[in-house]
């Protein structure tokens, strides 16, 4: 099973490659003929080698990138196009193809939550995309919620969920450090903040909290950073 497993993830990533590079393809063909990607509709694409078909075709694997967890950068490089900001989208793509690995295999979190992480990502990317950044904010605490206690039981073997259910994540932090777990520089001064923002986002405060567009962006990829390093194999 695991080995299988893996197969279906490397075609998984295979196929989000071919992806990119598709979109690669369509930008370059418009970005040498001057097209401008906000104008091409069908009447404007109308006999000029089938423009308006290719931005459906680009427009379908943004929406299949935001289902497989990609959905603020498939996001952002949507904004790109709409601007002709080729040399940003060619950026951003070549980010998306460095992922690749992280997003489908997976290597590092723990198969006991892989899949929990990996579905509270999606709704995320999905929640991004449609606007409800506080919804995105609070998955992304719960996400830093799921990898701190299972990284203090991979170090303990104990539940502290039993013993302290309550706990947060500032002691949580501060636990794990009492059992020599290092974190990297500026890693835990993300999850403060990006916690603070969660509460925020959950609890009745005197303010009302509506985070931006730009802060609930940066959460979801400082919450992916975040995991990513805490069960990075060293």
């Amino acid at each position: 099973m695991p080995g299988e497993r893996r197969r279906q993830e490397q075609r998984r990533g295979e196929s989000v490659r071919k992806q990119i590079e598709r979109i690669k393809e369509i930008i370059r063909q418009w970005e040498a003929k001057g097209i401008v990607y906000s104008r091409i509709t069908p009447s404007y694409a109308f006999g000029m080698h089938k423009l308006h078909q290719q931005k459906q075709e680009i427009e379908g694997i943004l929406l299949k990138m935001g289902q497989k967890g990609m959905g603020v950068q498939a996001s952002s490089l949507r904004q790109c196009m709409e601007r002709d900001q080729w040399e940003e989208c060619y950026a951003i793509l070549d980010q998306l193809a460095a992922q690749v690995p992280e997003q489908h295999q997976a290597t590092g979190i723990p198969a006991d939550i892989r899949e929990e992480v990996l579905a509270d990502f999606g709704e995320a990317d999905r929640c991004f995309q449609h606007a409800c950044y506080r919804s995105a904010m609070i998955l992304c605490g719960r996400v830093l919620e799921i990898a701190l206690h299972r990284k203090y039981y991979e170090v303990t073997k104990q539940d502290i969920l039993e013993t302290q259910p309550g706990i947060g994540l500032g002691k949580l932090i501060a636990k794990l450090k009492e059992k020599q777990v290092a974190f990297d520089p500026g890693v835990t001064e993300q999850i403060h903040l990006l916690n603070a923002m969660r509460v925020f986002s959950v609890h009745k405060k005197q303010e009302l909290f509506l985070p931006s567009k730009g802060q609930a962006e940066a959460a979801i990829l400082y919450t992916k950073d975040i995991v990513e390093k805490l069960f990075r194999r060293r």
